[in-house]
């Protein structure tokens, strides 16, 4: 990859990161809405974000957090996330949340191997992250 490709990429995931990570900071998170399914669960083709209602429709449980405690422990932890410099790992998302904010919503995906996917960005594990959702859910 030249210089300038490298420069050009740099530049679309600063203002990718800047847009979307930290949007906790700027509006009231109103809910996050958990979609899970056990971590077990196969299917024929890894899942994609976008399409995990359509996957996982009939066997998938839900989870909406609305308390405020509750969600101000996930808040740090979300601006905290980091993006991770190899993304070469496939999407197979096992857990699906979204942030409600009072201007926008949201989405952070976990594969079956605990990759985490914030707003189609790849991040680095975040381990405090990933007791959080299991505190919330069961996915056993």
């Amino acid at each position: 990859m030249s210089d300038k490709n490298i420069l050009k990429a740099s530049a679309i995931l600063f203002i990718s990161l800047f847009l979307g990570i930290g949007a906790c900071n700027n509006h009231k998170v109103k809910s996050i809405r958990i979609y899970y399914v056990a971590i077990s669960t196969s299917s024929f083709v890894p899942v994609d974000c976008d399409l995990f209602e359509f996957a996982f429709g009939v066997i998938m449980k839900e989870k909406i957090i609305t308390d405020n405690g509750t969600i101000k422990r996930f808040i740090p932890v979300i601006n905290s996330l980091e993006p991770m410099k190899d993304t070469s790992f496939i999407i197979d998302a096992r857990i699906k949340c979204l942030i409600h904010t009072s201007k926008k919503t949201d989405t952070i995906c976990v594969t079956s191997c605990n990759n985490i996917v914030f707003n189609g960005i790849a991040m680095k594990r975040n381990i405090v992250f990933l007791d959080l959702i299991d505190d919330q859910i069961d996915r056993k």
